[in-house]
């Protein structure tokens, strides 16, 4: 199988042209991933439609289109809008009573990992994948999750220069087209991130020191 794309979590492999086999690395797709991306694509909402899963694996529809994080760094100016699109459309969505609430509490769908690289933009429109940490929360801290993102993450093969040049800017401007607001869940949103066990030491470190600041 041709390998087409590796995140921090899975392999993605082409099956054919209309199919992709998502294969974890760590354990099986837990079954709350598999029904949310199914509940959310009922609602009319941009995802995958899934055919098949099988312990590790997952057979779904494939996506033809770079991610939003290819586009945006290749200069293109719609990209936070997009992002911001995704973020209000999947917020309108309440949560269904099987999906795990998060402790801050909150009734609405909410990603917790949308940020560029989960985006996928298609002939059709931008299509959001990876729902492997969706739960029923308060918008702002899915909002705050995707700033703590786009703030730390060090992703491989970019200039850290360009990534860090367009940091603020980039996250001020989602802020302002988000409708809500991500400032009361910052910490939260950090606190988060800190206890991920795909978490660089860099991005780390630029977390307590964020955290850090914003406590005191």
């Amino acid at each position: 199988m041709e390998l087409l794309a590796q995140g921090r979590d899975a392999d993605v492999y082409a099956l054919d042209d209309e199919r992709v086999l998502r294969r974890c690395r760590h354990g099986e797709p837990s079954q709350t991933e598999i029904r949310i991306q199914s509940h959310v694509r009922q609602a009319g909402y941009p995802v995958p439609e899934i055919f098949d899963v099988s312990g590790r694996d997952i057979v779904m529809e494939r996506l033809h289109g770079p991610s939003l994080m290819e586009t945006m760094l290749d200069g293109a100016e719609d990209g936070v809008a997009t992002l911001a699109e995704v973020h209000n459309r999947l917020h309108e969505l309440s949560a269904p009573d099987w999906l795990r609430g998060h402790d801050s509490g909150g009734d609405r769908i909410a990603h917790l990992d949308l940020h560029p690289a989960n985006v996928i933009v298609t002939e059709s429109g931008p299509v959001v994948i990876d729902w492997t940490n969706a739960v029923a929360a308060h918008p702002g801290l899915d909002v705050a999750d995707t700033i703590v993102v786009l703030s730390v993450a060090i992703p491989d093969g970019v200039d850290l220069a360009v990534l860090d040049a367009g940091r603020r800017r980039l996250t001020e401007e989602f802020a302002a087209k988000v409708d809500h607001d991500p400032n009361p869940w910052l910490p939260t949103a950090i606190r988060q991130r800190m206890v991920n066990p795909n978490l660089k030491p860099a991005e780390g470190q630029l977390l307590r020191d964020w955290l850090s600041e914003l406590e005191s």
